[in-house]
């Protein structure tokens, strides 16, 4: 185990480094200058990291798989063929071997798994970083989704965690990012929130809590859980047919409109952040899932973050903000949720800010090869780069 925590610290920390001086030698060589030529050229790199990121988190799994989640549902920031690279991390990881797995079942339930269920698929249906999910059946006939923690995760991210913080060290010392991201808050949370995802007894709490939460929402549905068989790193609940949110072939098939369906998907997230309490804070396609007759299913609740009443209050302002253009307020939400770090120039972004709402309202946004999409490529480039968001 020593030597392979060695072979992944290696690999992750030179990756990083590769990344860091590509990005900045780009930064240096095309400063002032990010023409419509140049982004083509600044998507084709971070595509071209993407494909190397892949790759390596595939091979390596772990908190590699977690991170590049966070990267592909990014859609604010990296370009759309960035994220395609990186769609298939979300759930399509390299399961480990069904007996590996099904030794861990065992494990925790202290009894050979036959003596519960009466059937298991022979492999997982969804792999994740965490986790794997086998489609089972119960003795009494009922048919469930068993989700199992991956043999040896704890110590693989302990190793992967000791990665990052010197990928951070380095980025702190050696890059410009650091004034752009408060690193060492970002690895407090990166670290609370995954290690929170490994007690699936805690995950079952934050689902049941949930379906509590929003008992009446229309076409809206939780799963339900089973205690009995649900412990540390194994969780049981109910088999929901469905498909992910993202497939358009299905919805089309079953006359789903997708207008209203993304409506309902707001209002439930708009709910969860304005009201405060908690929120999922993993809702990439993989998690969202569309029945036949349309009901949006949310599922995987290890990842859960809890937003105080003063920070749905500050969210407020924000989106209070907005729909009376009053691009201060929004500012000011913004830092109080420490979104903004204080040395940001806040003329810069209020007028950023307002561009977007103009262009949204103006319809030019469907325009894609229009000026105004240009000027705001340009104003966003500008502020990923030099601004402290």
């Amino acid at each position: 185990m020593k030597h392979l925590a060695l072979y992944r610290f290696a690999r992750i920390v030179w990756m990083s480094i590769v990344f860091f001086v590509q990005v900045t030698l780009f930064q240096r060589r095309h400063r002032g200058r990010f023409t419509p030529a140049v982004n083509a050229k600044w998507e084709q790199l971070v595509t071209r990291q993407a494909r190397i990121y892949k790759k390596t988190a595939l091979e390596l799994g772990g908190l590699m798989i977690k991170l590049g989640q966070f990267l592909s549902a990014r859609a604010d920031i990296m370009p759309p063929s960035f994220l395609e690279e990186l769609e298939g991390l979300t759930d399509h990881v390299t399961p480990v071997p069904t007996a590996e797995a099904l030794a861990v079942l065992d494990e925790e339930w202290n009894a050979p798994h036959n003596e519960r269920l009466s059937e298991i698929s022979d492999a997982p249906i969804a792999s994740a970083s965490i986790g794997e999910v086998y489609k089972a059946r119960l003795n009494d006939g009922t048919q469930v989704a068993v989700k199992i923690q991956r043999p040896n995760i704890e110590r693989i991210l302990r190793a992967d965690f000791k990665a990052v913080k010197i990928v951070i060290w380095l980025a702190k010392r050696f890059t410009r990012f650091s004034k752009q991201i408060d690193f060492d808050l970002l690895y407090t949370e990166m670290t609370d929130v995954i290690g929170a995802e490994l007690n699936f007894l805690q995950e079952m709490k934050n689902g049941r809590g949930f379906s509590k939460r929003f008992p009446e929402m229309k076409g809206v549905r939780f799963p339900v859980y089973f205690d009995e068989y649900t412990t540390r790193r194994v969780l049981v609940m109910e088999w929901i047919d469905g498909v992910r949110i993202t497939d358009t072939d299905f919805l089309e098939e079953h006359g789903i409109d997708r207008q209203e369906l993304s409506e309902r998907l707001f209002l439930l997230f708009l709910e969860q952040v304005l009201e405060g309490g908690q929120f999922h804070a993993d809702p990439h396609s993989g998690n969202l899932m569309v029945q036949a007759d349309g009901t949006l299913v949310l599922i995987d609740f290890g990842m859960v973050v809890t937003i105080s009443p003063s920070e749905a209050d500050s969210m407020f302002l924000i989106v209070e903000g907005i729909i009376f253009k009053q691009y201060n307020r929004v500012l000011d939400g913004l830092e109080q949720l420490k979104f903004l770090l204080p040395d940001a120039d806040r003329t810069l972004l209020a007028g950023a800010i307002e561009r977007v709402v103009k262009a949204y309202e103006s319809d030019d946004l469907n325009d894609m090869n229009g000026f105004v999409v240009e000027r705001l490529l340009e104003d966003l480039m500008q502020i990923v780069r030099t601004q402290p968001v």
